[in-house]
């Protein structure tokens, strides 16, 4: 009678190992690519507030937190960062002095508590990867525009949304109003 051996052999080992490494190698890119697009919709959230604060800033105060353009020249980008003290005065944490808001109503909030990192260091809003928004005034439509360049914080790359009321889809999170 032959003798019973015990244990795996090495390519049984080798088998099982690589299917570990497989599996293990699938389930890290479905939980990037979730936490992506987490940010992306946390962050299309985020400019729908934002869009909703300045509406109703314009409502109650019958203009734009920002000066519009006097002339049909050059569209302006408006500094987030001023607007955003404009939407929020009572953050101290802001950078700017408010000129629109005279009431000081907040009529958004914006938080550095816990994970919500969303004032950096210097007092400027910034979207989740670091980058502050932006404003841009279409003249020609008579609307403004809200930007994040998005996770690779370049403008105009493949790897980002736009959405910029014409259809198109390229680079960055926009929402047009």
């Amino acid at each position: 009678m032959a003798a019973r051996r015990r244990g795996f052999t090495l390519v049984e080992l080798l088998v099982v190992i690589s299917i570990i490494g497989l599996l293990a190698g699938l389930t890290a890119s479905v939980v990037i690519g979730a936490a992506k697009k987490r940010l992306v919709v946390k962050t299309m959230g985020r400019i729908n507030q934002i869009k909703l604060a300045i509406d109703q800033f314009r409502l109650e105060n019958n203009q734009y937190p920002w000066d519009l353009p006097v002339d049909d020249v050059t569209p302006p980008v408006i500094i987030f960062t001023d607007v955003a003290k404009e939407l929020n005065p009572s953050n101290t944490e802001l950078a700017g002095n408010v000129v629109y808001n005279i009431m000081k109503r907040d009529y958004i909030s914006f938080s550095n508590s816990g994970s919500l990192k969303e004032i950096d260091a210097n007092g400027k809003v910034v979207d989740p990867w670091g980058i502050e928004y932006e404003i841009y005034w279409n003249m020609q439509l008579d609307k403004f525009v809200i930007w994040s360049l998005g996770p690779d914080a370049v403008d105009d790359t493949s790897d980002d949304l736009q959405g910029a009321g014409d259809g198109s889809y390229g680079d960055d999170i926009t929402t047009m109003h």
